[in-house]
């Protein structure tokens, strides 16, 4: 499989997992190429339009299935028209839109959701402004390629996991 484009790698394993009773969902990214216009599925702004699986066959074969769908907005204004496509696809009722908050910033965070928003937070000390300003649907904790935000979360987890109700911030 090594040698097949990365869009049918891709779609080979969102076949898996809609197959595989263990598994209830699938997450990807979603980029905008700026060259052609399309939405792509991609961690990485691809090199080559042709090779990239595009949004709108991604979720042509995701809607065929089961699968909740966690879905990673990439770059800022894309999710309005990626929450678009998920409601024309008839999978907006199992999506969440989510994106680290400088991006999640440009999300539409007033009035009625078509689908669960979420902001994925880097810093532990960020979860209550996060909550107050945004009120998401979901929060994911994360960090970035800084090691010191590794360690704070290490940390904070034990905290949690120790019960340690003075240093609990929500």
């Amino acid at each position: 499989m090594d040698g097949l484009p990365v869009g049918t790698r891709t779609l080979a394993a969102f076949a898996r997992a809609a197959c595989d009773d263990r598994i209830s969902g699938v997450e990807f990214d979603v980029r905008y190429v700026t060259d052609t216009g399309n939405l792509v599925v991609s961690h990485d702004p691809p090199l080559h339009i042709e090779n990239a699986l595009t949004l709108d066959a991604a979720l042509s074969f995701l809607s065929q299935t089961a699968l909740e769908l966690l879905v990673e907005i990439k770059e800022t204004e894309l999710a309005s028209v990626v929450i678009e496509k998920l409601v024309s696809n008839n999978v907006a009722d199992r999506s969440v839109v989510f994106a680290f908050a400088a991006v999640a910033r440009s999300f539409l965070w007033e009035g009625a959701r078509p689908v669960r928003l979420g902001v994925i937070v880097a810093y532990p000390w960020n979860l209550n402004h996060v909550e107050r300003t945004y009120a998401p649907d979901v929060i994911l904790l994360g960090w970035d390629a800084r090691v010191w935000t590794r360690i704070a979360f290490r940390a904070w987890c034990r905290t949690m996991a120790a019960g340690d109700e003075s240093q609990r911030q929500f």
